[in-house]
Order: C-alpha cells, then structure tokens, then sequence
C-alpha cells in the first residue's frame, strides 16, 4: 500500500517573525518495513531512508521544515498522524502543567500528549477514557520501559485492572 503524506512543521516564532537568515529545509522520507538479522534473529522494523532509527532534523528558530514522508509500510505512521492533518507544532505536555499552558497549546492548535504508561502514578489524564481529541497517545516513552518490560513487572492486580481500562 501505497499512501503520500505531505507535513509541513514550521516553527512557532517563524510565523511570527523570520529574518533574512532563517532558511527552508526540504526532506523527503520513505517509510519501509526492512527485516534485519541481529545475533541469529530476525525481525521487521519500521525504517526511514533505509536507516533505524530514522535521520534527526535540526532548525533554528524560523527555519522552515518541509517534509514530504512515502509510506510503504503498513498504514502505521499514516494512522499515528492522519487525525491531525498538518501537525506545526507538537506541545510535550508531560509533567505538572498548569491550566495556562494548557489554554496556549490549545490556542495555538498543537496536539499535546498521552501516554498509557503514566497512568500509574495516578495521573487520571493519561486512562484511555479521559484521552482527548488533540492528544497523541503512546505507549511509553524513553524515560520508562518497553511495553512488554512493563506489563511483566506489574501486579496482577494492576493488570486486570489495566486490561479493564484498555476495553473501554
């Protein structure tokens, strides 16, 4: 399958203002799944140019990012951007965060942030039922562990009560 999807991210105070030095950045990105062998294992990752993980963009303030993304891959990174449409801004919204922040994510238009791991730290934002519209849900993040790492640490208790939370 076959889909195009067109993101232009610009950064927020080069809408406002751009001198003369801020300069437009193009890129163009191919999302394929690759199998690699690592210790007599196989296993298919999701690849950007060929590369895991995929290249870093650098900008400086009002610099312009174009960036043009083929996905060959099964529909995942299509579904992860697709509700937003074009994404400017991405507000990380983890932590104590006050009711003024939230009110200039919101203003702006960025998408703020979820993620199912925090739920534990009671944290009622991040349960699946209280996830919002402009909010990007993640299973985790670097700061804490994989998926599978963490549903095999927890209690069973806190499973079922997890599964319950995911059902709904």
């Amino acid at each position: 399958m076959e889909s195009v999807l067109s993101l232009v991210m610009v950064v927020f105070y080069g809408l406002l203002f751009c001198p003369g030095w801020c300069e437009t950045y193009h890129h163009v990105f191919y999302v394929k799944e690759a199998s690699y062998t690592r210790l007599c294992g196989t296993k298919k990752m999701m690849t950007v140019n060929g590369q895991f993980p995929g290249p870093t963009l650098y900008a400086n303030r009002g610099d312009e990012l174009v960036i043009k993304v083929f996905n060959y891959a099964h529909c995942i990174l299509w579904c992860h951007l697709q509700s937003f449409g074009k994404i400017n801004i991405l507000a990380e919204d983890l932590g104590v965060i006050t009711e003024d922040v939230v009110q200039l994510r919101k203003a702006i238009g960025a998408p703020g942030m979820a993620v199912l791991h925090f739920w534990k730290w009671l944290r009622q934002s991040h349960l699946p039922r209280n996830h919002e519209q402009d909010q990007v849900v993640y299973t985790g993040t670097h700061d804490n562990d994989t998926i599978l790492g963490w549903w095999e640490k927890i209690w069973r208790r806190k499973r079922s009560v997890m599964a319950y939370h995911l059902s709904q």
